[in-house]
């Protein structure tokens, strides 16, 4: 097992069901039982200031900006994930959790077991913390990335369009046009 300084503690909070684990940090209940939890050694800067989805920093300053994108947290075992539609609020219910509509379900991207204390496991896109048990990511709710960027170089890709019949209409215009007579100055 590899020693984890300071620094490279930096992520989402883990949300554990009736408390913190003895080893982790308790940053601050977030809802019904559920509260968010760091890993020892780390600050949360939530337990004292409201930052939005708990994060887990090197310091007491807020490193939310630094691990925003893309914005990934960790639910305990068999939980499953959710945002609230109109809000950047996510948590951690039980399996079977039923919302009302304001709820929005996250897909479960990855389920990772660790064995031992306060290991760190840093995946491709996200941090999370596990002590002998599964811990689940889920993605934040956010804007589909894919539908903005398809519609970025889709109008891109339009206007470039528009720009070439143009400027063959225009060429084409000017090679149908008959010469014009060439109109002399000098007198005779």
């Amino acid at each position: 097992m590899t020693t984890n300084t300071t620094q490279e503690i930096q992520g989402f909070a883990s949300r554990r069901n009736n408390s913190c684990l003895a080893d982790e940090v308790s940053c601050v209940h977030t809802w019904g039982t559920w509260y968010a939890c760091c890993p020892s050694g780390s600050s949360c800067p939530g337990a004292k200031v409201s930052v939005p989805n708990n994060v887990c920093c090197a310091s007491w300053t807020d490193c939310t900006a630094q691990i925003e994108n893309p914005p990934y947290f960790c639910c305990e075992g068999d939980a499953q994930g959710f945002g609230f539609r109109k809000e950047t609020w996510v948590g951690c219910a039980p399996a079977g959790f039923q919302g009302d509509a304001s709820y929005s379900a996250l897909t479960t991207i990855a389920t990772i077991t660790s064995f031992g204390t306060n290991t760190v496991t840093t995946t491709a896109a996200a941090t999370t913390t596990a002590n002998a048990s599964g811990t689940t990511i889920f993605p934040k709710a956010t804007a589909n990335t894919g539908a903005v960027a398809g519609g970025v170089v889709g109008g891109v890709v339009g206007v470039s369009a528009l720009a070439a019949v143009v400027w063959w209409m225009l060429r084409r215009r000017k090679k149908a046009l008959p010469p014009q007579p060439v109109v002399s100055l000098q007198p005779q």
